[in-house]
């Protein structure tokens, strides 16, 4: 028993050996023991060894699976791209189709409003011809009327005159060429004259002149289109006004867009509706009352010494110029009250000069330009029409030249970079474009070639640069 115990006991000490032997030897590369067996070790890193090629290929054939997605998720963005790129196109082929159309419509509308405006205008020119033809034939008939009373004059008796028209007619002078009633004057801008038998000496006004109010509404608040509703509010307000509750309203009569006259009974009452504008303000507000309308002549050959008081300026014009002018001129029952007066001429050493006169009244107007002659204290001048210069401004809405803005249809225009708003709202004032000449510039510039103004600027400046070095200088 003793000596199995003992054996028991080498036994154990053996494998107590061996095994840490075995603990040793996985610290160690492969070794195999005495019994030819692989260490545990060993055993670990084949375990190790499989699992990484095991983990090798399951991430190779996730790559690929990752990759065939990533080529069908791309494939399928390139499918939906192409199909919206496709409705995209077409959507564009379908609006541009739809936009050549309307504006082929549009331009077609143009055309046909521009035939139609020519055609107008043809018109309006020939019967402007016609009517010029017409004044000519009546000067003329007159112009031979006079002739043959001078002949007759002339001849001595009537009977000479007929019986030898060859006869020779004595000279005149000018002054008697003057003093004979001569064709009718022509119409201007601003003075409207009346026809040769109304604008005689016997002339008598308009049968609403001075009665007629102009007011503008432009920039009136409300319902300003329907005239009937205008006119019970401006009765309305009138009414309740007590400098005018006693007016009566006549008509109301639209001539310009935005423009409307406003007749009332008496001249008396209309200088009265004028006098008070509150009414106006209450029943349409931002409507303004236009000033009176007042008729200009012109009147050459003044005398300086006469009219001017030099110590106030070289334009100055004493004050009963204007003061004394009706007492001066007012004959035959006429009304030559003036309103205003002024200098046009230019310095110079010229002793006579010209001046516009704005009369009170048309007839009076008239009256003076058949009569030829104003007279101003001691001395006088001639009359003539007043040409008013033509209007080289740019309409202020839509920045065109040829109209003014009152009268403008057409939507607005910016004047500095030709957009769809008002020259005031522009925000683009870095990048202009003239809506005239499309230059790189805004309408007001010197730059521009389609403003008259600065074509006549131009203009005088070439000749006045070309009068003086051709032109010899005067003594």
């Amino acid at each position: 028993m003793a000596k199995k115990t003992r054996a028991v006991r080498r036994g154990s000490k053996r494998m107590r050996e061996e095994t840490e032997a075995d603990e040793i030897r996985v610290r160690e590369p492969l070794v195999f023991n005495s019994a030819g067996r692989i260490s545990n070790a060993e055993l670990l890193r084949a375990i190790v060894e499989e699992f990484n090629k095991a983990q090798a290929e399951q991430d190779a054939k996730y790559n690929v699976a990752i990759r065939e997605t990533h080529d069908a998720h791309i494939n399928q963005i390139r499918d939906i791209t192409k199909k919206i790129n496709e409705k995209h196109h077409e959507d564009t082929e379908k609006i541009n189709k739809k936009h050549q159309d309307e504006i082929k419509k549009i331009t077609e509308k143009h055309q046909n409003e521009h035939q139609k405006f020519t055609k107008q205008v043809q018109e309006l020119q020939k019967q402007l011809e016609e009517s010029k033809i017409k004044e000519i034939r009546e000067a003329m008939q007159r112009m031979e009327e006079q002739l043959t009373q001078m002949s007759i004059a002339g001849s001595g008796s009537p009977t000479t005159a007929t019986t030898n028209p060859a006869s020779p007619q004595p000279r005149q002078t000018w002054s008697q060429v003057a003093s004979q009633k001569g064709p009718s004057p022509q119409h201007s801008a601003r003075t409207e004259l009346l026809s040769d038998s109304e604008a005689s000496h016997n002339a008598q006004p308009l049968a609403n002149e001075g009665k007629i109010i102009e007011i503008d509404i432009s920039r009136a608040r409300g319902d300003k289109d329907d005239l009937n509703r205008v006119k019970d509010k401006w009765i309305k307000a009138l009414e309740e006004n007590p400098n005018t509750e006693d007016v009566e309203v006549e008509f109301l009569r639209e001539i310009y867009t935005n423009k409307v006259e406003l007749c009332l009974a008496t001249v008396e009452q209309a200088q009265r509706t004028r006098d008070n504008p509150r009414w106006i303000e209450k029943a349409m507000p931002g409507a303004r009352i236009r000033g009176e309308a007042w008729f200009p002549i012109k009147v050459d050959g003044i005398s300086k010494s006469v009219v001017l008081d030099l110590s106030g300026g070289p334009k100055k014009l004493k004050p009963e110029v204007v003061t004394n002018f009706a007492a001066d001129n007012s004959k035959d029952n006429i009304d030559c009250t003036a309103m205003k007066a002024v200098w046009i001429s230019r310095p110079s050493d010229k002793v006579n000069g010209s001046m516009i006169v704005w009369l009170k009244k048309r007839e009076a107007a008239a009256y003076l330009l058949r009569k030829m002659t104003v007279i101003f204290g001691p001395t006088a001048g001639f009359a003539a029409p007043y040409q008013a210069k033509e209007n080289n401004d740019p309409c202020f809405n839509c920045n065109s030249y040829g109209h003014y803005q009152f009268k403008c249809t057409k939507p607005a225009k910016c004047g500095h970079c030709s957009g769809d708003h008002q020259s005031r709202d522009c925000m683009n004032k870095n990048n202009p474009k003239c809506p005239a000449c499309n230059g790189p510039h805004s309408i007001m510039d010197r730059r521009c070639i389609a403003n008259p103004r600065h074509k006549e600027t131009r203009q005088q400046v070439s000749n006045t640069r070309t009068e003086a070095t051709q032109s010899p200088a005067r003594c």
